[in-house]
């Protein structure tokens, strides 16, 4: 006599895999924690920082406004994981010196920038308006320091998950 069981076996599976499934999983999926890598540059020319006192005060990982002293262009702050929803924002404040050194020409321009890279792979870069690399004879750059204090050079960038727009 033949073995009953692997037949029996066999027809239970065959049932059961051509069942369908009428139940629906109505629990909603696990929120995936979404961050960003943040990068604020501040560039322009090489003779900038001879002619001003530059501020950045900028959004840190917690989202407060922090300020630092510029020293040196170009300059990057990194914030290496920020949770979203972020808000990334860099303001610049140019003070010019009373004091800098005789030069024919100088190199002036700055700009800022905010650059992102995030969890869900989004990836850009945005700016203020950067003026390339000027150069200011040196007849004109006290007016070109009266100019350039008063100029707002700031930026904002609303970082969301790809989920919230």
């Amino acid at each position: 006599m033949k073995n009953p069981v692997f037949p029996l076996f066999a027809w239970t599976v065959m049932y059961l895999s051509a069942c369908e499934n009428t139940q629906t999983n109505t629990a909603a999926p696990l929120p995936v924690a979404v961050n960003a890598a943040v990068a604020y540059t501040i560039q322009g020319g090489r003779d900038i920082p001879l002619l001003f006192d530059i501020v950045a005060a900028y959004n840190d990982e917690n989202g407060e406004e922090v300020s630092r002293t510029i020293t040196e262009l170009p300059c990057t702050l990194y914030l290496q994981s920020v949770s979203l929803p972020f808000t990334a924002s860099i303001k610049l404040q140019l003070n010019p010196k009373k004091e800098y050194p005789e030069k024919r020409v100088y190199d002036t321009g700055i700009g800022t920038l905010i650059r992102y890279a995030t969890s869900d792979f989004q990836n850009k870069t945005t700016s203020t308006e950067y003026l390339q690399q000027e150069h200011t004879p040196a007849d004109a750059v006290s007016s070109y320091l009266k100019d350039e204090a008063i100029r707002t050079y700031a930026k904002t960038v609303h970082i969301t998950p790809r989920t919230e727009r």
